[in-house]
Parts: C-alpha cells; structure tokens; sequence
C-alpha cells in the first residue's frame, strides 16, 4: 500500500472514507485502519477495538517514508522505526 490511515470513528468520514474506509457510528469505541491504495485484495481496511495498541514499523529503506498526523508537517522516518498508537 501507498500508506496506512489509523483514524477515531469521528474521522472515519473524512480521508479515511475516501480511501476506502467503512464509515463507523462515533460512539463506537474502535479504531479503524484504512491502507491507502493496497496493491493486494489481502490488506483491506480493518475495525478494530479502542482498547488495541497499534504498532507500525518502517521495515525497509530506500523509499522516503513520512508520519504525518492530521495533514499536519510530515515527519521523516527511517528504517526500523516505529510508531505506536
């Protein structure tokens, strides 16, 4: 995939949607990882509950990588690193 969204119920009808993502009612308490356009039928967007770590490792180099939250500055990452949310 180009990318990964990991986004609260109250953001599922915004990028989220628009990748593909499921639209969740806000009192859900989930998180929803959406992969922005998956080059397989085997990485789909996922409901996940609220209580759940997500942890997201860059494995690979060679490709700049960013974490950007909120459409905000991206932040450049290198391989190995991880991100818990």
């Amino acid at each position: 995939a180009d990318g990964l969204i990991i986004s609260t119920p109250t953001g599922s009808t915004a990028y989220s949607l628009s990748a593909g993502g499921p639209i969740i009612q806000p009192y859900i308490p989930a998180i929803i990882l959406t992969p922005i356009c998956p080059h397989t039928l085997s990485f789909r967007p996922m409901v996940i509950s609220s209580e759940s770590e997500v942890k997201v490792q860059l494995l690979t180099g060679g490709e700049e990588v960013y974490l950007t939250i909120d459409g905000q500055r991206g932040e450049l990452m290198k391989k190995e690193d991880m991100v818990t949310v």
